[in-house]
This record gives C-alpha cells, sequence and structure tokens, in this order.
C-alpha cells in the first residue's frame, strides 16, 4: 500500500508539473490532465498490488487433550506428500496420567488421519521418512525420567518402541532425533545423576537399527545435548552445553570442539555449523554461532550482542546449499521499560563468518518476541517462527510477508509451502500457502476440453510476458521457469488450480526476486500427482527469450 500510495504521489507531481509547462503553451487543460491522473491511480491501484508477494493460511488445526489441560506441540514433520505429523505432549493437572505423548498426522488438506496417545511419556521431537514412518523421541516418566523412542508405521500403529535407562543415573531425557537414508535412528540428550554432594549432566547418544535393536549408546563429556545431525556417510554430531561431538558411523568418537549450542547442521563438504549463547564480558548472553571444518577445526566463530547491550540468546540455525548461515532466536530489546522483553533477531553469514545482515522484528504488541525455528529454501529465502509471528525474508533480506501465526517448529514442502506448530494452551498447526498470481480468464466461455500450454507473448519481452494455458480439469499444476543449463530460476505456479481458462505474468525475476540476465528460457507446465510429483494428466515445455 505504501509503495502503491508512493506512486500515486509521483504520478500527480509528474502530471501537474506537465500541466503547467503545457498550460504555458496552450497544450493541456487542468481538466484533462486531472483525468489523465485519475486514470494512472486506477492502473496503478490494480496492477501493483499483484507485484507483492503473499501468503494466506490454508487451514489452522488446534488440539485439545481429554483432560482439558495445557496442551504443548513441540515438532512438526512433512512428508514428500505434503501430509503433516505433529508430536508434543498434554498435561493433566488433575489426574493420571500427569502426561500423554500425543502425536497426530494431518493429511495435506488439514483433515486428521490419525493420533496416537500414549501415557505418562512426553514427545520432543519428531521425524518422518520416505516411506511414511514416523520417529518421535521424548521422554518415558516412572518416577525418574528415561529415554522415549518411538516409530509408528504410516498408518499409525506402533512399530516399536524403546525405552533407555542409564544405568546408576536418575534422569534421562532425549531431546532430539535424526534418521539416515539406511532408517538407523539416532536420538540424544543427557543423563543426571548425583557425585559428591553435587548434580551432574553427560551427553548420551544412541543408535537403533530399522527394527530398533540397540547398534550402540555413548556417554560422553559433561553437560546438556540439545540437537543432533547425521551425514550421508552415516557419522554423527551431536552438540549441547558445553561441546560438539563428531562419531563415526560405529559410534567411535572422533573429534570434540570446544564450542556447543542449541542447534546443529551439516553441509555436504562435511562442515559443521552450531549456534547458541555464551555470557559476554558486560553483555549477558550473546548470540555465539561457531564453524567446525570437517575434521573438528573451528573455521570461526561469530557473536551477535542486540542494541540493548544485554540478553540475546539464540535458538535455531539453517544452512543453504551455498554455505550461507541464518541464525534466529530472541534478543532484548531495551534496558528501559517495558523489561525483559525480546525481538525476533535473525542473522545471516556468509560462509566465511561476515555478516551479510540483521533484521529484527517487534511485533505489533511492543510484547516479548522470540523467534523459535527457522527454514531456508533452495532459493535462499529464509522463514522464521516463533512468539505471534512467522516471517519470510529473501535472501537479502527483505521482508516479504508476515503470518500471523507463530509457533516453535517449522518446516517447508517441495512446494515451499509452510508449515508451523506450537501451542501452550493447545496444539496449534497452520499451513500457509504462498500465493501465486494466477488469473482466471473463462468468464462465460465453455469449460475448455483438453489442457494446453500457449506461446507466451510478447515473446521476446522485456519487462513482463504473459503466459495462458487452459485445465480440463482442476488439478495440481507446476509451472516453471528454467534457465538453459535446465536449473529452476522461478516458480510461478504450485499449487492446486480449478478447470478454465488461466494465466499467469513472470517479470524476469528468481525466486528470490532479483532479475535475471537476458537470454533464452523455458517454461514447463505439468499437472503432477502431488502425492509422487509423478506427471498426470499434462505436461509441456516452451521457450521464451528475455532481452533488456
Amino acid at each position: 500500500l505504501l509503495f502503491s500510495s508512493f506512486w500515486v504521489y509521483i504520478s500527480f507531481r509528474i502530471i501537474s508539473g506537465n500541466a503547467k509547462l503545457f498550460n504555458k503553451g496552450g497544450f493541456m487543460s487542468k481538466r484533462f490532465s486531472l483525468i489523465l491522473f485519475l486514470a494512472i491511480v486506477i492502473v496503478l491501484l490494480a496492477v501493483l498490488p499483484t507485484l507483492a508477494e503473499s501468503v494466506d493460511t490454508a487451514w489452522v488445526r488446534t488440539y485439545n487433550g481429554p483432560a482439558n489441560g495445557p496442551d504443548y506441540a513441540t515438532g512438526i514433520a512433512v512428508d514428500r506428500s505434503g501430509d503433516v505429523y505433529v508430536t508434543g505432549y498434554s498435561y493433566n493437572p488433575w489426574g493420571t496420567p500427569y502426561y500423554e505423548c500425543t502425536t497426530i498426522k494431518y493429511y495435506s488438506n488439514g483433515d486428521t488421519a490419525w493420533l496416537v496417545r500414549r501415557g505418562n511419556e512426553r514427545g520432543l521431537d519428531i521425524v518422518v521418512d520416505d516411506p511414511g514412518n514416523v520417529y518421535v523421541t521424548g521422554l518415558s516418566w516412572w518416577i525418574f525420567y528415561d529415554y522415549l523412542t518411538i516409530k509408528h508405521f504410516p498408518d499409525g500403529d506402533t512399530a516399536w518402541v524403546r525405552i533407555y535407562s542409564v544405568p546408576g543415573c536418575l534422569d534421562d531425557l532425549s531431546w532430539a532425533i535424526a534418521l539416515d537414508d539406511s532408517g538407523n535412528v539416532y536420538v540424544t540428550g543427557y543423563t543426571e545423576y548425583f557425585n559428591f554432594e553435587s548434580w551432574w549432566h553427560d551427553y548420551v547418544t544412541i543408535k537403533y537399527y530399522p527394527e530398533g535393536d540397540t547398534a550402540w549408546a555413548r556417554r560422553d563429556t559433561q553437560g546438556y545435548a540439545y540437537a543432533i545431525e547425521v551425514d550421508d556417510a552415516g557419522n554423527v554430531y551431536v552438540t549441547g552445553y558445553w561441546t560438539t561431538i563428531k562419531y563415526d558411523a560405529g559410534g567411535n568418537r572422533l573429534w570434540v570442539g570446544s564450542w556447543g549450542g542449541v542447534d546443529i547442521s551439516v553441509d555436504d563438504s562435511g562442515n559443521v555449523y552450531v549456534t547458541g549463547s555464551t555470557e559476554g564480558s558486560g553483555t549477558d548472553y550473546d548470540y555465539t554461532t561457531i564453524k567446525y571444518f570437517q575434521n573438528g577445526d573451528t573455521a570461526w566463530v561469530r557473536g551477535y550482542n542486540g542494541p540493548a547491550n544485554s540478553s540475546d540468546k539464540a535458538q535455531a540455525l539453517a544452512v543453504d546449499g551455498s554455505g550461507n548461515v541464518y541464525v534466529t532466536g530472541g534478543s532484548s530489546r531495551s534496558l528501559g521499560p517495558p523489561y525483559n522483553t525480546y525481538d525476533f533477531a535473525t542473522i545471516k553469514y556468509y560462509p566465511n563468518g561476515d555478516t551479510a545482515w540483521v533484521r529484527r522484528y517487534n511485533g505489533p504488541g511492543n510484547g516479548n518476541d522470540v523467534a523459535r525455528a527457522i527454514a531456508v529454501d533452495d532459493s535462499g529465502n529464509v522463514y522464521v517462527t516463533g512468539t505471534w509471528a512467522t516471517i519470510k525474508y529473501d535472501a537479502d533480506g527483505d521482508q516479504l510477508w508476515i503470518g500471523s501465526w507463530g509457533g516453535v517448529d517449522i518446516v517447508l514442502d517441495s512446494s515451499n509451502n509452510v508449515y508451523v506448530t506450537g501451542g501452550g494452551s493447545d496444539y496449534a498447526t497452520i499451513k500457509y500457502v504462498q500465493t501465486t498470481d494466477v488469473k482466471d480468464e473463462t468468464e462465460s466461455r465453455e469449460k475448455p476440453s483438453e489442457f494446453t500450454l500457449s506461446q507466451n507473448y510478447p515473446n521476446p519481452f522485456n519487462q513482463a510476458t504473459k503466459i495462458e494455458f487452459t485445465l480440463a480439469k482442476s488439478g495440481f499444476v507446476s509451472l516453471s521457469i528454467y534457465d538453459i543449463l535446465g536449473r529452476k530460476v522461478k516458480t510461478l505456479v504450485s499449487e492446486r488450480v480449478s478447470s478454465g481458462y488461466k494465466s499467469v505474468l513472470w517479470e524476469g525475476k528468481n525466486d528470490s526476486g532479483k532479475d535475471v540476465a537476458s537470454g533464452i528460457y523455458f517454461y514447463q507446465m505439468r499437472v503432477e500427482d502431488p502425492a509422487s510429483g509423478e506427471v498426470g494428466d499434462f505436461s509441456e515445455t516452451r521457450k521464451l527469450v528475455l532481452l533488456k
């Protein structure tokens, strides 16, 4: 709206100025200039909103446990069909069981596929494999806490449950789970024990074979483990407070890094990235982000102290295919009232550790805003969720949209639909759909009898080109632009579209909103089965030319 208003104002100034010049020579009257101004306003108001990226809330699903007490969603996963899996726990303050681990599967349209409740347990993390098996880790409680790991079949039936208690210890808490391509399951957390009049904690990491048998269990280094990753070779990476550890596939310790954190990621080259918080000198807690080389040597360490010079706590980390690193969390807003309030603070680092940008977000209520989770898509767009909001930034840190629902975890599907879960009163799970400007041009025409993809026009084009297509029936449409090397440049449509005559504009920009170079491009339309990704009713590719 501000952008539109700016151009309305500029148009008025231009026309007013031109009218004065023309009137000196008698060429344009004030009445005509006013008519021209109004015409431009109408065009601008019609066209400019279509240039802004937007998001729609496809659905919101809540869950209230049978005890009608607090329900805490803790993790979310999505499969290649767009089906969504959520885990967490319900609390019963009035009876037993005090806790129930509740895991839910939603179909991509938001309908509930199944729901599984287990008494005296809490789900804390969740993953799903390609066949649709679901894995949950968390806590099992009976006098003391033990590690809990569950495998569910795709229909929700339980394949196996494993409880692990560290000999000679008290509470054992499993916080994170990961899978490898062979179906092996990895969990990590920590054990608590009493020694010499004080409490101590050690990392504990376990590998299970696909059938649930224990491959190995490792108790290591004092501290609290919170996150785990596994690479293509089966190497396992664990971080927490206070170290980061790499194990080989057999559970042998390869190295220990002196920096730990709350989240971890590994790139294709074996570099390891960790984020968390450390106490600064006179600055309270600061974000601390570390890159380790494959051999465990420290590549760089970067801190962030917010403008309040007070508490800044990183919560989550992501890495893109180019090695750029993204960190988010909560950063103190000010030292004055309201006290103890935070903003989202999201940072992008280049692969060498230099800061690309920092973005802060203070919600409209000027209250406590803490980001909890982060994701990045193939184009370098960044998605952050937390207290009360979900935000998308492009690769340059420009804010593209804000969703009004936030959460504690976030995930993207193959079409870049965004899923968020959280809640404290009830589970709340949200699907955001990033809208495209598909225009329906059916009007009074008869329904088309076939699928077609027309040649774009104008072609060649300079600023924008129109692509028309017809759908004999509704279907999931994928329409994308590719360069001559076959690399995807821009996704124009990736959603279910109703039957009829349709069109969409391409303005020569990529998925990050940046102008692409002049040259030959191809656009391909597929009407496909979203579950398998296979072509269903139609597929066609055409060539276009961009000249600047």
